[in-house]
């Protein structure tokens, strides 16, 4: 893979992870970490860190829809979400656009909804299939393309491979083939069939290595 998009994804993790430390160290979030009265008898650093770990998880994803965004835009002939040219008009009843990923390739629209591990309940499968319909509608009104819509998952976290991903829920109310898990996504993104093994070998490590320093950070900050 090319350089100048490695260099690209470093920035948008350093940025990420920056502004995440940022937002951590403002009076606001500092006082959350006081005991309420569901929290007595934990002590102050066992609640800290418990609620670090959550907001690592919810930052997380944040910055996996980051880097997937910048590859769209690295490969794919348009990328958009809610604000680009494309869409920032279009509306579902009384409600702006939005998708998490869409892109343009080969006079084909992609639409895809993403989690980070996929863990959705049947509620929230019904939910996704809902939305990325009602966008498909919606978009299709406009262009004169085909257009397909998925269900992208980042981390497998149940099975060795995306073809054995076996959550029920989720299966219940997507087909296969509107599943992308881990490397589906990642290949399917980019068009580059190899594309995940280089983000996991290139591009995690850097995640991991800013998120430890700001974790750092942020520990000292807080007397932890």
């Amino acid at each position: 893979m090319n350089t100048s998009l490695k260099n690209k994804l470093n920035e948008t993790i350093e940025n990420h992870w920056d502004k995440w430390l940022k937002s951590k160290k403002k009076k606001s979030h500092i006082v959350n970490y006081e005991h309420s009265f569901v929290d007595f008898g934990m002590d102050f650093e066992e609640l800290f860190l418990f609620k670090l770990g959550r907001s690592y998880d919810s930052s997380l994803g944040t910055l996996w829809e980051k880097i997937l965004w910048e590859t769209s835009v690295e490969y794919n002939d348009d990328t958009f979400s809610k604000n680009e040219k494309l869409v920032v008009d279009l509306k579902v009843g009384n409600k702006k656009w939005i998708v998490d990923l869409g892109f343009l390739r080969k006079n084909k629209y992609s639409l895809i909804e993403l989690k980070l591990g996929g863990q959705l309940d049947n509620k929230k499968s019904k939910v996704e299939v809902e939305t990325l319909k009602d966008r498909k509608d919606v978009l299709s009104e406009i262009v004169d393309k085909p257009i397909s819509t998925y269900l992208g998952v980042v981390t497998n976290q149940l099975t060795d491979s995306p073809e054995t991903w076996d959550k029920s829920t989720v299966l219940k109310e997507f087909s296969k083939d509107q599943l992308l898990i881990e490397k589906q996504l990642f290949d399917y993104v980019s068009g580059i069939d190899g594309y995940f093994e280089w983000i996991k070998s290139e591009i995690q490590p850097l995640t991991i290595n800013k998120w430890i320093s700001v974790k750092n950070e942020y520990k000292s900050y807080m007397g932890i």
